[in-house]
């Protein structure tokens, strides 16, 4: 579950603060190629590559502005995706230092190294933990501690 949680938020993480800065990006490009054709506005809008890639088709100081507009653009806009990913890891912070508990109470199956050892024996095994603790006489533990012994060796 912690890598499935770890994989989710790190996809969502790019894709949201990527999302921020292509707009960015976007929204900074838009009015240094507004006089130019439709066909070629939406190349340079759409990325940066796409940008330098329009302005090598122009002709001087105009290819040179756009190449230096689509790069401070592009800078801005993950300078800002960066600044929000950093707020929303404040705010993340704040959130789990007042929420989570400051000690975890024990509790499970396990009671002691003798049960301990049998459960995760139990788990190589291919078995799966037992959910509640059974109480055991001595002489049974010592059974069932010699049989594991056994079937390890």
């Amino acid at each position: 579950m912690n890598d499935a949680t770890r994989e989710l938020g790190a996809a969502l993480g790019v894709a949201v603060l990527g999302s921020i800065a292509a707009s960015q990006y976007s929204a900074k490009v838009q009015p240094l190629v507004a006089s130019l054709p439709a066909s070629i506005r939406s190349t340079a809008t759409s990325s940066i590559a796409g940008a330098i890639q329009t302005a090598n088709g122009l002709r001087g100081a105009a290819g040179r502005a756009l190449t230096l507009g689509a790069q401070h653009a592009f800078v801005d806009g993950v300078h800002f995706a960066v600044t929000v990913g950093a707020v929303l890891a404040a705010i993340a912070s704040v959130v789990v230092y007042r929420y989570l508990p400051r000690v975890l109470a024990p509790e499970g199956a396990l009671h002691g190294p003798v049960e301990s050892l049998e459960n995760v024996a139990e788990l190589g095994l291919g078995g799966v933990p037992p959910e509640v603790a059974e109480t055991k006489s001595e002489s049974e533990t010592e059974t069932e501690s010699d049989e594991l012994a056994e079937r390890l060796r």
